[in-house]
């Protein structure tokens, strides 16, 4: 049975005790107690059989409906207490969201909607997501919604979870406060799996219509398979599938002697990879390798660098264009006007492309990818025979 359904301005309270009392449809339908009793009894709530609360804007449009099987009402306190709400929330006068809980209380003629138990928020169409918690505390004259026991919002493949969760309406924006820790899951979310990726950060946003997303730190992000990466703050966009990680960034491979460490990242999580325009160099057991420019394939533990490519060693030094190092075979291969240079003999070999592998010691053995390679020796000879010669001479194969 509808109880009401008014009208209001954006920040008056809602007035029942009036339509309650005036209303003898209304009192026919309550579980009364005798009349005496209800005399002396002022503060005894009445109790219907069902409950039907209704709210525009306004303009008319319409704002949010909660119902209810079952609700007591203190005139004394203003209060309403119903059990199993259910509700929705509009936007632009469509369904927005439904909203579900065991218990709620409404304070002072609707200025305050408590929600408690099993609370969940479900949003509707094509991007399915729902936010729950043990506990909401719903300001309908300022659209916002609070949820400070157990907050979490979950879609097809992600979970976020905080100490306190805010929900701004009109906006659409998420506000996560506390230590905020996103999951995600290669395939769709499972509360019986592990995710294959967890990011930790402090306070978050994420806004619902336009996916923007953005996180202060420190971020730290690990990996089923041993990786870890870590930033000073990230914005995305969830919508596009990216998170830009703000420099420092590291990321640590799945053994802890090899570490890059670059400036602003994108992140594509449809792509599974890493990408930057900034410096980047990866420390090994023995040298270094720098460049400008990366990309990072997650999936095929390939780290390729777009340009100015080189590999520093303390027995050789080699410059290239490009460089793509497989991390998982221990391979490194540099193209594009190679030059190798060993340290002690001076000896410069050059080719359009070279092939390294890492030994055992940790340094890297280069090999030219074809027959093709010119070598440079410089040769340190003194005087002979009371010649005068020149001091070095080169001698080119």
């Amino acid at each position: 049975m509808k109880i009401f359904d008014m009208k209001r301005t954006k920040y008056s309270k809602l007035r029942w005790i009036a339509t309650i009392i005036s209303s003898s449809c209304l009192l026919s339908s309550c579980a009364s107690k005798p009349a005496s009793q209800n005399q002396n009894q002022s503060s005894t709530p009445f109790v219907f059989r069902s409950l039907d609360l209704k709210q525009r804007r306004p303009d008319g449009v319409r704002d949010w409906e909660l119902t209810s099987p079952e609700a007591r009402y203190n005139t004394a306190a203003r209060t309403v207490r119903a059990r199993i709400p259910k509700g929705i929330l509009y936007f632009e006068d469509k369904p927005s969201f439904m909203i579900s809980a065991e218990h709620a209380t409404v304070l002072n003629d609707g200025e305050l909607v408590v929600l408690e138990g099993t609370v969940r928020l479900k949003r509707l169409g094509v991007e399915p997501l729902l936010i729950q918690g043990d506990r909401l505390i719903w300001r309908p004259a300022l659209s916002t919604m609070v949820i400070n026991q157990r907050p979490a919002a979950l879609n097809r493949n992600s979970r976020i979870i905080s100490n306190s969760l805010i929900f701004q309406q009109e906006s659409g924006q998420l506000l996560f406060r506390g230590q905020t820790k996103l999951s995600r899951w290669e395939k769709n979310y499972s509360a019986t799996l592990d995710p294959q990726t967890v990011i930790t950060a402090g306070n978050s946003r994420w806004n619902l219509n336009t996916g923007i997303i953005a996180a202060v730190g420190p971020i730290l992000a690990n990996q089923d398979n041993g990786r870890e990466l870590t930033a000073a703050s990230i914005q995305g966009n969830t919508k596009k599938n990216f998170l830009d990680l703000k420099a420092p960034v590291q990321f640590k491979l799945e053994q802890d002697d090899a570490i890059v460490n670059a400036g602003e990242t994108r992140w594509n999580f449809e792509r599974d990879q890493l990408s930057s325009k900034a410096p980047v160099s990866a420390s090994l057991p023995k040298g270094d390798v720098s460049g400008i420019g990366f990309i990072i394939d997650i999936q095929s533990n390939l780290l390729t660098i777009s340009s100015s490519c080189e590999v520093a060693q303390p027995d050789k030094n080699l410059r290239a264009k490009r460089c793509t190092w497989d991390w998982g075979k221990d391979l490194l291969t540099a193209a594009g006007n190679v030059n190798l240079i060993e340290s002690k003999t001076g000896q410069l070999r050059r080719a359009e492309q070279m092939d390294g592998a890492l030994t055992q010691d940790g340094s890297i053995r280069f090999s030219p990818a074809t027959d093709r390679v010119k070598t440079q020796i410089k040769l340190n000879t003194g005087k002979t025979n009371g010649s005068n010669q020149d001091d070095s001479s080169q001698v080119t194969f």
